[in-house]
């Protein structure tokens, strides 16, 4: 029989070995989910660049050449959408903020002959770029 010094000895061991991998798994996980959400912030911001440079590529003036890239890049958003939800600590701003790039419609680019219908996409999405 051991004596109550190497009992309590071993009881500490074990208690600091098991404390430390808990700890440990706790701070491996909260890592992985951190980095998880960084990269698919750092999706969304790629594709978000990707679409503002598609739209900038589109005659400024014709609505319907623009309303196509809108409609891909709209689908395309809506994903990142679904991937991200949660990520955010403010999701009400994220979704203020996203708000005006869901279901635009052919009349709503029709901004006038002297402005450029452009803005109506890529405005919202340099908001959504700098914040995110």
């Amino acid at each position: 029989m051991p004596d109550e010094a190497t009992t309590k000895c071993i009881w500490q061991s074990l208690a600091t070995f098991l404390g430390g991998g808990f700890v440990g798994t706790l701070l491996g996980h909260f890592s992985a989910i951190w980095r998880e959400s960084r990269n698919r912030k750092r999706d969304l911001r790629q594709f978000l660049g990707k679409w503002l440079h598609d739209v900038e590529r589109t005659v400024g003036y014709n609505p319907a050449r623009l309303y196509p890239v809108y409609v891909a890049g709209e689908k395309e958003l809506l994903g990142h959408i679904a991937k991200l939800y949660g990520d955010f600590w403010r999701p009400q701003k994220f979704a203020r903020l996203r708000a005006p790039l869901r279901h635009l419609t052919e009349k709503d680019f029709e901004t006038g002959e002297n402005h450029d219908c452009r803005d109506v996409i890529a405005e919202p999405i340099k908001r959504l770029l700098d914040w995110i």
